[in-house]
């Protein structure tokens, strides 16, 4: 669950974990509701790139994410632009 990633032991260890700020995808529930209550701020990023890069293609692309091809890692972004407009 949300509140239990951020205030749940740690599975493997046991060692015990409290968050002191939240990284949270936007399309996630509940994220606002858990940095409230701990009191604890609250980032909201999308964990993709969106913009061309050539370090890494389109996540819907479907390439490999292996760095190998800087040149068509950047092309997949206006790729699939072209295909989603």
């Amino acid at each position: 669950s949300t509140w239990g990633a951020c205030v749940d032991s740690d599975p493997l260890g046991g060692a015990p974990f409290m968050a002191h700020a939240i990284i949270s995808n936007p399309v996630t529930y509940g994220h606002i509701h858990c940095a409230e209550a701990l009191g604890v701020p609250l980032h909201i990023m999308f964990p993709q790139p969106w913009t061309p890069t050539e370090e890494f293609p389109h996540p819907f692309s479907g390439l490999p994410y292996d760095g190998q091809n800087k040149r068509i890692n950047r092309l997949s972004y206006y790729g699939f632009d072209e295909l989603q407009w």
